[in-house]
């Protein structure tokens, strides 16, 4: 209750925080994994803002009390290969050796 005759109540808590830049990328996740387990009980749910290594803003549901991402945030990663030598067909029973090789920098 918020006010005196139980008119008012609350229904959603929002907290922002933003990480340091001193903290390591690889620390990151586990620090806010620690920061909202500490926490869960108060914030069900978090919404994480980040800018993926390619440079995309993005951002994830997770619950916080085990850091699992909610269905609706996981998302597919898409990237556009050219630079092919001859042109490719529309649709091949095997994968192209080409495209292979394109592809094969995307995975690392």
């Amino acid at each position: 209750m918020l006010d005196t005759h139980g008119y008012v109540r609350e229904v959603r808590k929002t907290l922002a925080v933003k990480l340091g830049d001193e903290v390591d990328r690889q620390r990151r996740v586990p620090t806010l994994s620690s920061f909202f387990q500490q926490r869960s009980p108060s914030y069900e749910k978090a919404r994480i803002a980040f800018t993926d290594p390619d440079g995309l803003q993005r951002n994830v549901k997770v619950n916080t009390a085990d850091f699992s991402i909610e269905a609706d945030s996981v998302f597919v990663k898409r990237s556009v290969i050219d630079g092919f030598a001859t042109p490719l067909e529309q649709a091949y029973e095997a994968l192209n050796p080409d495209i292979i090789e394109k592809m094969r920098p995307l995975l690392t």
